[in-house]
């Protein structure tokens, strides 16, 4: 393509593994203008070579001139003989230049006057050799002392100059050199000498045309032989004639080896004869051919080589020969076929990527659908991988990923499909199956080989894999639809457990849609103010006074009303809006608690829930120190509340924050304590300042004595460790007497309160809390 700019790239696209794109820019601009340069070049030479053979004279410009001037000047008795030379070769010359080429008979006599000639200039039509070089006409003056054109008259008549005579050298019209003469004696215009230097003049434009036709045939010929890209000349025939040293040094031929022979040599046998008949066609019929052989070298290797052919004509415009330019692009064609396969195939083990898999599973599908025959797409993940890198490292993880791969492909039949999507995900698409049972069948045994051993660095791993699965035509119709709906059945499958597989129900798909709208309408939840906060307050489990609230997020939807968190904080979680709604409920939380401690009322701290998402995606650590400069809440009236889950994962990285967290005086609790991974071992090197016991051991604490005693053991190993324990859930008289035997801090349930605007709160923190009327659940 030529760009505005004028100059040329050539351009390749290839598909990615990940469906994008890459476009290869190469600027050929140099190749292109070298080739043209080096046509128009060649054609030159072969018109300096006809030249060459009409003209036997090959004499110096400098020498010709300054013969010439001797000569005149002894055969007509001229005294002074002098040459000037254009500033420039080109039409675009200024002025004409004084050389250093003279004839004087008497040099001290008329050294005066060339002095002044060699340091004057002559513009167009200024002084005797400007009126020649503007006309192309000799010019003959009489007597230059009366001459008031002659701008050197003062010293002509010092050293008695008076005739004059000068006259162009014309190279096809144009002036290349202006000869002046002079003579001691006035003259008449003497007709027969005019015409003598008139045809000498002639002459020697020839000479200098035909030296300057050397010289550019020299630089031409220097060009070619020098030429980092082959050259080759051949008759009508086809028959080689020339080829340059770089021919020699890619082909590995001599020059007598080729020359007088076809080019047929180094034929491969990977064109066509049909692809050769269409070359000569064109290059016969006068016109440029362009293209590329794979071609063979001397020696048996073979080579690319981005050939241009164009004919040579002579004067007449007749085609005489043949010009080959060609250069090798061997490197460039492997690295295209590298970048294609990269483009088809996954770089680490060797199977199709994604687009490639796209490419040959529409293929299956179409013919699916030409004999309506079932087919199956897996989606394939591997359970806990990342458990492998973070433990062993990637190098460990990749090598697993290639046993995998090959695992996989072991288990295809002809025709089957397998790939790898990224990371650990891997799919397979399987036609002619049967039906869901055989499916079923093949997807237990690829489950049972995938879950074998596998020995890497001396050590024996243990992997599963998660299978969803998608059927045609029942499932979907194209390629994309059931990639998504095997998807879809494979996470279901991981919520299952480990090393099992689903098969694709719609129902899937309604939950996703479901999810989509949710997420759709929470993105404006923010800007249109339908979210709210309810606060569940924290009762010191001696006075039974509110020392504390813990925020919960609500949501009034335009249309369902008020949405259950249940429903819209996981979508929140899974879109990453957790973020910015997170960073809005800690704002309006801390805001509030600036007001009861503005208010004078009791030591007031506000717990905000923080999600784990929020520790991955998010500048944490900021947030809350920004949060609390614009509030103006004192760090230590906050409480930050996280699950276990939390600390498990990323364990260094999140342990980092929570402990920059408490440094800056905000309090971390542990929320739903008991419920995850807890250990007394992990338990005693947290920085967390209260543990809450989940609900879940509170429901059953007046019948379950297993209940009763976990509880007591959860508040004596937080106070032996020094942190506050607070008990959440109660809901009833009796449950809130078997925890005040034990060494309890704080009590929340809807035994005092169930959560309140910041009115009712305001309104019960006034008074005694008077306990909501509870009745033990019937048994």
């Amino acid at each position: 393509r030529r760009l505005r700019n004028g100059r040329w790239i050539n351009i390749s696209e290839y598909r990615t593994q990940d469906g994008g794109t890459v476009c290869i820019h190469t600027d050929i601009t140099e190749r292109r203008r070298a080739q043209q340069d080096l046509l128009r070049r060649t054609a030159l030479v072969q018109m300096l070579r006809e030249i060459a053979l009409e003209t036997n004279e090959a004499a110096d410009i400098e020498a010709a001139i300054q013969s010439c001037l001797d000569k005149v000047c002894f055969h007509s008795g001229f005294v002074l003989g002098h040459a000037y030379l254009p500033d420039s070769d080109g039409d675009d010359a200024k002025e004409l230049l004084s050389t250093d080429l003279w004839t004087m008979r008497d040099p001290e006599r008329y050294r005066p006057f060339r002095d002044i000639s060699s340091a004057m200039r002559f513009g167009h039509g200024v002084g005797l050799p400007g009126q020649v070089w503007a006309s192309g006409k000799p010019v003959w003056i009489e007597d230059v002392q009366n001459d008031a054109n002659f701008p050197r008259r003062p010293v002509a008549e010092r050293v008695g100059i008076h005739a004059a005579c000068a006259f162009p050298v014309l190279e096809q019209d144009r002036v290349v050199a202006v000869l002046e003469f002079f003579s001691d004696q006035p003259q008449p215009c003497d007709t027969a000498l005019l015409d003598a230097v008139t045809s000498l003049a002639t002459q020697l434009g020839r000479v200098t045309e035909r030296k300057r036709s050397l010289m550019a045939m020299n630089k031409l010929r220097q060009a070619v032989e020098q030429s980092p890209v082959m050259v080759m000349i051949t008759d009508l025939r086809g028959v080689i004639e020339y080829i340059n040293p770089e021919f020699s040094a890619i082909t590995c031929y001599r020059p007598e080896e080729v020359i007088g022979h076809t080019p047929n040599l180094l034929k491969s046998g990977h064109t066509d004869t049909e692809a050769y008949g269409k070359m000569w066609a064109r290059i016969s019929s006068g016109h440029d051919w362009r293209g590329e052989f794979r071609n063979l070298k001397k020696n048996g290797e073979s080579y690319w080589a981005a050939t241009s052919i164009s004919p040579i004509r002579d004067q007449d415009g007749t085609i005489t020969h043949y010009l080959g330019i060609a250069e090798d692009i061997s490197e460039r064609k492997e690295a295209e076929q590298q970048i294609e396969h990269l483009a088809h195939f996954d770089s680490l083990t060797e199977l199709p990527n994604r687009a490639l898999f796209h490419a040959q599973s529409r293929q299956i599908l179409a013919g699916a659908k030409r004999h309506t025959n079932p087919v199956a797409l897996l989606m394939l993940d591997l359970d806990d991988f990342k458990d492998v890198n973070d433990s062993l490292g990637h190098a460990v993880g990749d090598e697993l990923l290639k046993l995998v791969a090959t695992r996989l492909h072991s288990t295809m039949r002809q025709g089957d499909i397998v790939a790898r999507l990224g990371g650990d995900e891997f799919t397979m698409i399987l036609p002619d199956v049967g039906g869901p049972d055989a499916v079923d069948t093949a997807v237990r045994r690829l489950i049972e080989i995938i879950s074998q051993p596998y020995v890497l660095e001396e050590i024996d791993l243990y992997v599963s894999a998660s299978i969803g699965i998608a059927m045609y035509p029942d499932d979907g119709q194209d390629v994309d639809e059931l990639l998504k709906h095997a998807d879809l059945a494979m996470y279901r499958a991981k919520g299952r457990g480990r090393g099992t597989y689903n098969f694709f129900m719609s129902s899937m798909d309604r939950e996703v849609q479901q999810r989509k709208t949710i997420e759709t309408a929470m993105r404006a939840a923010l800007d249109n103010e339908e979210f709210y906060l309810v606060y569940q307050p924290q009762i010191d489990a001696i006075n039974h006074r509110v020392i504390g609230a813990e925020a919960l997020l609500r949501w009034n939807h335009p249309e369902q009303g008020n949405m259950s968190p249940a429903e819209f904080i996981p979508v929140a979680e899974r879109s990453g809006l957790i973020v910015p709604i997170g960073e809005w409920v800690l704002e309006q939380a801390c805001m509030q608690a600036k007001r009861w401690l503005d208010r004078g009322d009791d030591p007031m701290t506000v717990a905000v829930n923080l999600s784990p998402i929020q520790f991955k995606h998010h500048d944490l650590l900021g947030m809350v120190s920004d949060v609390l400069k614009r509030t103006g809440l004192p760090p230590s009236g906050l409480n930050l509340e996280i699950t276990e889950s939390v600390v498990m994962q990323e364990t260094e990285t999140n342990l980092g924050l929570l402990h920059a967290l408490r440094e800056m005086g905000v309090h971390i609790v542990l929320d739903d304590f008991g419920t995850g991974y807890s250990s007394l071992s992990y338990l005693t090197t947290l920085p967390v300042d209260k543990i809450k016991i989940d609900r879940s051991f509170v429901d059953g604490i007046t019948s379950d004595l297993v209940q009763q005693s976990i509880v007591k053991t959860i508040v004596e190993l937080g106070n032996a460790l020094g942190k506050r324990v607070n008990v959440e859930g109660v809901e009833t008289r009796e449950q809130l007497d078997i925890l005040s035997r034990n060494r309890i801090d704080e009590i929340q349930g809807f035994y005092f309160s169930k959560p309140l605007s910041v009115a009712d709160l305001d309104r019960l923190m006034d008074g005694e809390v008077q306990p909501v009327l509870r009745a033990s659940p019937p048994r």
